[in-house]
């Protein structure tokens, strides 16, 4: 069974929006499913960058922060030539330095002007990303091994709002829609449907997300309430969203469906005689509507 799954969390006027699915391909690359608001900010990862994703933001009056995707994503410079991205790469040299160019997305008639912006990685990051190419790509390409160096993002977002630098870091903030995701599919275990038809896969996904949701707002109620958390101290263990999380899916899950231990199940049979009934001293019901004898 395909299914696909679309998140999106907006915080002050900025929103994030991810994607979950069981499958390689699909229509979801448009981020057109989703309603954008005149005037926000929208950071996408890598999968919506394409020009139909970016035109349905663009035509929605917002403004988009995507991660760059060389493959799915053409740049036109100001004479509508190819926009040599790699090339102007390589002038970064130094861990941090950034860099920033204006750049044209083709889209139909449509010609979308936006900006590329750009830092070089440290060399452990540089590292991490060109081994990460290496486990989950089946042909590297001397192309993707030098992208591998580099933090590149596509913006809309014009410079007279925001710099290099700031689009960078706001960037950053489509972390926090990373870390849900990766709790939905660690903890929830949301991409395990073991079901083979629509409807009852339909209804697991549904049971899965609800459970889910309810975990989340057990732990945003239990921070709002809870009196440790007016209590001022100077030592306080750093917060972990995920252990809480965790925590909380754990009891509405035992609520839901509680777990029995293996002593409970092998003393059933002395449960169930002491739960039993005695003889009903009166007729069942059933036998008033039959036939008179």
């Amino acid at each position: 069974m395909a299914y696909s799954l679309q998140h999106a969390v907006a915080i002050a006027g900025v929103r994030s929006i991810r994607h979950h699915s069981n499958q390689r391909e699909g229509d979801w690359r448009e981020a057109g499913r989703f309603k954008f608001q005149r005037g926000e900010l929208v950071l996408a990862d890598a999968g919506y960058s394409n020009p139909p994703g970016i035109a349905a933001v663009v035509d929605a009056g917002a403004d988009v922060c995507v991660r760059m995707n060389q493959a799915s994503l053409p740049l036109l410079d100001e004479k509508d030539r190819p926009f040599l991205l790699l090339k102007k790469l390589k002038t970064l040299r130094k861990a941090g330095e950034t860099a920033e160019w204006r750049v044209f997305v083709p889209s139909g008639e449509q010609r979308i002007a936006g900006r590329i912006c750009s830092i070089r990685k440290s060399e452990e990051a540089i590292g991490r990303a060109q081994r990460r190419l290496v486990r989950n790509e089946r042909r590297v390409t001397p192309e993707n091994w030098e992208y591998a160096c580099y933090v590149v993002v596509f913006t809309t977002l014009p410079k007279r709002k925001a710099s290099t630098g700031q689009v960078l870091e706001c960037y950053r903030l489509r972390w926090q829609i990373e870390l849900v995701f990766k709790r939905l599919k660690s903890l929830v275990q949301l991409g395990h449907v073991p079901k083979q038809d629509d409807q009852s896969s339909r209804a697991w996904l549904y049971g899965k997300l609800f459970v889910a949701l309810l975990s989340q707002k057990l732990t945003r109620i239990g921070r709002a309430v809870s009196p440790g958390a007016t209590i001022c101290q100077t030592k306080a263990p750093i917060r972990s969203p995920w252990r809480e999380f965790r925590f909380a899916f754990h009891w509405v899950t035992e609520a839901i469906a509680p777990s029995i231990g293996l002593a409970t199940m092998a003393s059933w049979n002395e449960i169930a005689a002491a739960l039993g009934e005695r003889n009903r001293k009166r007729k069942p019901q059933w036998s008033k509507l039959g036939p008179k004898s």
